[in-house]
């Protein structure tokens, strides 16, 4: 686990298109096999959520949005 002290960056995980899957807090010298093996995870991490995505999960994750923007405006 990444420490406040240690050296990992923050690095944006990118899908063959070019669109930012992700963005994981990783060593600087993270292996090129590594960092496919963590594109492949995003990738089907985001696969499993579209292909379980129905009208209730969207209405709850909207509800939640607008309550943390209502939060958010007390601060």
């Amino acid at each position: 686990m990444a420490r406040p002290d240690d050296d990992h960056v923050p690095r944006a995980i990118v899908g063959a298109d070019g669109e930012v899957l992700a963005v994981a807090h990783v060593s600087p010298d993270i292996s090129p096999e590594a960092e496919a093996a963590l594109r492949a995870l995003v990738d089907a991490v985001r696969r499993d959520m579209e292909a379980t995505d129905t009208p209730e999960r969207r209405a709850r994750r909207e509800a939640g949005r607008e309550r943390n923007a209502r939060l958010r405006k007390r601060e």
